[in-house]
């Protein structure tokens, strides 16, 4: 009876390891279960990352694309620029030059005009000087006849 009571708490003692064996699998398939899933949905996580870094990757390139493309428009212009600014230079020179040949021109004219009015002057006073003269002469000529 004895060895019955012994195998009895052997069997209660053994099923008890069995129920916690058995709990003890189901939550190690739950969780082999879980972590399955957390796999998958990382995996799904992951690929969806190197999708966006593939779409920013190109969206990258095309930037950089554009911005050579810019940079390049950029130097076009600054050369047109420097080449306008030069070519504004030269007008400013030759304008500068025949402001002062328009000087010199002009200060020559004055100076033709100055001597034309001064002889046109010099003239009318030897014609009135002329006219007097003939009147006297005339009058001397008046008195001598």
């Amino acid at each position: 009876e004895e060895s019955k009571k012994n195998l009895e708490k052997q069997v209660v003692a053994l099923s008890l390891q069995v129920t916690e064996a058995k709990k003890k699998a189901e939550e190690e398939a739950e969780n082999v279960a879980q972590l399955e899933e957390s796999r998958k949905k990382l995996l799904k996580d992951v690929e969806t990352l190197q999708r966006q870094v593939e779409e920013l990757q190109a969206a990258n390139d095309k930037l950089d694309k554009s911005k050579k493309k810019l940079q390049a428009e950029l130097e076009d212009s600054n050369i047109d620029l420097e080449t306008q600014r030069a070519k504004v230079l030269e007008l400013e020179k030759k304008q500068r030059n025949f402001d002062k040949v328009l000087a010199e021109e002009k200060a020559v004219s004055e100076q033709i005009a100055q001597e034309r009015d001064a002889a046109e002057r010099e003239a009318r006073e030897k014609e009135t000087r002329v006219l007097s003269l003939t009147r006297e002469l005339d009058e001397m000529m008046d008195k001598v006849e």
